[in-house]
């Protein structure tokens, strides 16, 4: 996650050809991982507490790769 806002950050400053490309890539990969990773907390706590704070960060998860996938296949017309 940092070295996503550290290559967001960079690419500010910089012109990287394809970065857009590279950064939608990056977080898809990353969020993915969060999404596998918080699906697997999910299924092995017992704590019936901590299941609305799960569902919270399944669904922003799950939001960030269909930004990502929004940004990466969407059309642009200029």
């Amino acid at each position: 996650m940092i070295a996503l806002i550290g290559f967001g950050v960079l690419m500010i400053f910089v012109q990287i050809p394809n970065g857009s490309v590279i950064y939608a890539i990056l977080g898809l990969v990353i969020f993915a991982g969060y999404t596998m990773f918080d699906f697997q907390r999910l299924r092995t706590t017992t704590d019936t507490d901590s299941a609305p704070l799960l569902a919270a960060s399944i669904f922003l998860d799950i939001l960030n790769v269909f930004q990502f996938f929004l940004s990466l296949f969407g059309s642009r017309r200029s």
